[in-house]
């Protein structure tokens, strides 16, 4: 996954890698020092993030890279992470939502809707 810096944020920071009420701080406050937390830091240009499936049925897993640096976001020893569970967490970050569920949180005033949306 590639995109603009705050396409990545999004995902970073719901999978808690990026802390972004420490990101807002320090936007608001205009502050170029030292961060305070070590997971404070916006993505820098031409970042990514890739998750690279291996195995097959049941077996599947995932390992989830930021920059080209493994990072365990599922907790196990060996930095993989089980698509079944990789899943939960999904459903966790989420919160469940459906796409339907997602259109009317996004768009809670039906009057911006694209004509071809309707909720």
């Amino acid at each position: 996954m590639s995109g603009h810096d705050s396409t990545l944020l999004a995902m970073l920071t719901s999978l808690g890698i990026v802390n972004g009420s420490c990101l807002w701080t320090n936007f608001m406050n205009g502050t170029d020092k030292v961060k305070p937390y070590p997971n404070c830091v916006y993505p820098p240009f031409a970042a990514n993030i890739k998750f690279e499936l291996y195995g097959t049925g049941n077996d599947s897993y995932v390992r989830f890279k930021y920059n080209d640096v493994e990072i365990n976001i599922c907790g196990t020893k060996d930095n993989t992470c089980p698509l079944n569970q990789l899943g939960d967490l999904f459903d966790q970050v989420t919160g469940s939502l459906t796409f339907n569920d997602g259109k009317k949180k996004c768009f809670a005033n039906p009057e911006i809707l694209p004509k071809d949306i309707t909720i």
